[in-house]
């Protein structure tokens, strides 16, 4: 898969500059200061597919910070809680070894506004991800607040996915009874819970 540095760059202003993240070298996708660790690989290609090799996995797994894992998808900003990805996607038999290359490669998957990321071994295997704003996330990291370490963004990503299955789960009871609770009820969830 080709790759180039501007590809590789794209979206990674956001962490250095409103952030404060410092870049472990050039083009690479690990991020961090002194409260926060992002891995964050990007995804610019017709196949919605990244790669995420063997030493940025042991860097992230060594690390003892609030960590974040962050898709950079085209232009959008997709997060999730960096443990539970490494707990759940990076699972050591499913990686690809081909001569001195090891490493585990993913793809996006984008249904109704959900992100997935999907572990190519094991298609099954999904991981959900929240879609943020440059916005969202800087409020969601806490940047400039007294005390700005990272909630528990477990919590808080796992809160957004499953309120936003249980919009789908109202929307698709209001329609199979063929009337509205009211008008603005499932607009007024949606508003609720929008990143």
């Amino acid at each position: 898969m080709a790759y180039s540095t501007e590809t590789g760059n794209k979206n990674i202003d956001i962490f250095i500059k409103q952030l404060g993240l410092k870049q472990h070298g050039g083009g690479s996708i690990i991020f961090e200061n002194d409260e926060l660790f992002v891995l964050s690989p990007s995804v610019q290609n017709q196949f919605n597919r990244f790669d995420l090799n063997l030493s940025n996995v042991t860097t992230a797994r060594l690390n003892n910070k609030k960590g974040l894992f962050i898709v950079r998808y085209l232009d959008d900003l997709l997060v999730g809680d960096l443990e539970e990805f490494l707990n759940k996607m990076v699972i050591d038999s499913l990686m690809y070894t081909n001569n001195s290359t090891q490493k585990w490669q993913y793809n996006v998957r984008n249904q109704n506004n959900r992100y997935y990321i999907t572990l190519q071994k094991a298609k099954g295997l999904e991981f959900n991800l929240v879609k943020m704003s440059e916005r969202k996330l800087i409020e969601y990291v806490g940047v400039g607040r007294e005390n700005s370490k990272l909630v528990d963004n477990s919590y808080l990503v796992h809160s957004k996915i499953m309120a936003t299955e249980l919009i789908e789960l109202i929307e698709s009871y209001i329609s199979s009874q063929g009337c509205l609770l009211q008008n603005r009820s499932a607009d007024m969830c949606k508003e609720f819970v929008q990143v």
